[in-house]
């Protein structure tokens, strides 16, 4: 009997919490492809000298839909600033997935200074890579 009381107890706490999860309103994410994939040529072992071939498929995680006309209208800036970053990434970074991983950070820092300098305000919350080629 004494732990239906405390069940009813958690229960009713919890419904009457402000709990995160039921604040008004929930925020709606919106995703923007950089379409078509960003495709370039990396750096492969320095003592071969050649170039290694990378596809990346990004999507930027928008949190107000407002700000996707203004992603649309500087996705040149940032399709190149990421072929940069792609561009001078060495072998063992591109093909390791710590070294994906350390990209895609490179990507959202740069992507988030370019845009708070444009607009004033950073406008993307996170980078997904959709697709991850390389040969």
């Amino acid at each position: 009997m004494g732990w239906r009381i405390n069940a009813t107890i958690l229960a009713v706490s919890l419904m009457l919490m402000d709990a995160p999860w039921a604040q008004e309103g929930p925020t709606r994410q919106m995703y923007y492809p950089f379409d078509p994939d960003i495709t370039t040529n990396f750096v492969k072992l320095e003592q071969s000298r050649h170039l290694g071939y990378v596809r990346v498929g990004i999507e930027a995680v928008l949190m107000e839909p407002s700000d996707m006309s203004l992603l649309e209208h500087h996705d040149p800036l940032l399709r190149d600033a990421f072929i940069e970053i792609f561009g001078r990434a060495q072998e063992g970074k591109v093909r390791s997935l710590t070294g994906r991983e350390e990209l895609r950070q490179e990507c959202i820092a740069r992507a988030k200074e370019l845009l708070e300098r444009e607009t004033g305000r950073p406008i993307i919350k996170d980078l997904i890579f959709t697709t991850y080629l390389y040969q």
